[in-house]
């Protein structure tokens, strides 16, 4: 798994050095917009969104070191496992490389989980690519800024 980590920031980084960023702001409100769907869905426990949202062969990283596929995160979001109370984006940068974006910026995740309620600050970085349905998180890794 974490070969296929290290693959996918390599060629990230790859796609980062042949390209100039972009400026175009309607691709960055795009990018926000999936990102607000994504909190929404989660939130919610919408399984369509999160499973258009979430690519099928996701690298998601959680802030604790759990690793996830795409199916036991959407599965762990509908059975409450932890149960997400609040999703708030803080600032974030967001670089556009084409159909690629890399999203780096604050997280706060508020929820429930054993018994016991939690606020997590968390540094996060994103990637999502543009297909012929929007925009789509391949990857996200995550580190804790509170113990």
């Amino acid at each position: 798994m974490r070969t296929l980590a290290v693959t996918l920031v390599v060629a990230a980084a790859t796609v980062a050095v042949a390209q100039k960023p972009s400026t175009d702001p309607k691709a960055e409100q795009a990018v926000r917009a999936s990102m607000d769907q994504f909190a929404k869905a989660v939130l919610g426990k919408d399984k369509a969104t999160l499973e258009k949202l979430m690519s099928e062969s996701i690298l998601y990283s959680h802030s604790n070191g759990n690793l996830d596929t795409r199916a036991i995160f959407v599965n762990n979001v509908m059975t409450e496992n932890p149960k997400y109370e609040g999703f708030d984006y803080g600032d974030q940068k967001i670089v556009i490389y084409g159909n690629t974006a890399i999203v780096r910026g604050k997280i706060t995740v508020k929820d429930l989980l054993s018994g016991q309620r939690r606020t997590l600050e968390l540094n996060a970085m994103q990637i999502w690519l543009k297909g012929s349905q929007g925009w789509t998180m391949v990857a996200r890794q995550s580190t804790r800024l509170n113990p």
